[in-house]
């Protein structure tokens, strides 16, 4: 795929803080931008050479040609096999702050970033989630340690009112211990629409701590869960006598 000959190309500096549906966005309005600017004017350019034969005149037109075009270098290839849903997984026991919140960035839209969290709304014991998240940023740890008790542990969610403006939740990576992810918006299952942090914390922060888990542990507690429910028989009715 994309191993043709390159017409025209233009570079872009990134901020660091792009998602891929704003970034496919800006590609889109650049490339036709390009187009018209560039691309289209050379293949009109040129002098007619003779009237009497038009299709020699389009040939004379052409300066953007297969022969004119820069060959791209295949040794550089990279394959890029398609994105699944088990890539959007965020895995704070083993991946730094930087990893997940580039997976926040570039899995945004599709196939988007999930947060496996037990929490529980109540005093009832913890549940595991799968949590949807979305606007992640890095902060080095010092700098929220005030929100942080002394004694809880590394896996467990906190709460930070304000940070540029806006309330977050923080996390804190286990192999990563200089750095903190903070999330602003969060899709709880079987919720419509998206929560900010605020919203995320009263309902499931207030009453006992929520923390990340490992895939140990969400499976542990997704077999507890199903092992314990008791499924309804089905009704059913015979033939009238």
């Amino acid at each position: 795929m994309d191993a043709g000959p390159i017409i025209v190309q233009k570079k872009m500096s990134l901020q660091g803080s792009e998602t891929s549906p704003d970034l496919l966005d800006k590609l889109f309005a650049w490339g036709a931008d390009l187009l018209v600017d560039q691309v289209i004017p050379k293949l009109l350019s040129g002098e007619e050479k003779k009237e009497d034969c038009r299709m020699k005149e389009m040939e004379n037109k052409m300066e953007v040609t297969m022969d004119t075009a820069q060959v791209q270098d295949e040794a550089l290839v990279e394959k890029a096999p398609i994105i699944t849903k088990e890539e959007g997984r965020l895995w704070p026991h083993n991946e730094t702050a930087m990893q997940m919140r580039d997976k926040v960035r570039g899995y945004a839209g599709w196939p988007g970033t999930t947060l496996p969290v037990a929490c529980s709304g109540s005093t009832a014991p913890l549940e595991g989630v799968r949590i949807k998240v979305a606007d992640a940023e890095i902060v080095p740890i010092d700098s929220v340690s005030s929100f942080i008790s002394s004694h809880a542990p590394d896996e467990e969610l906190f709460f930070i009112p304000e940070v540029n403006g806006r309330a977050a939740v923080g996390l804190r990576p286990a192999c990563d211990k200089v750095n903190a992810l903070l999330l602003r918006s969060f899709h709880i299952p079987g919720k419509k629409h998206e929560v900010p942090a605020e919203t995320f914390k009263k309902g499931y922060m207030s009453f006992q701590p929520a923390k990340w888990i490992t895939p140990e542990e969400e499976a542990a507690m997704v077999t507890t869960s199903s092992g314990g429910t008791k499924k309804k028989r089905k009704r059913t009715r015979g033939p009238r006598q």
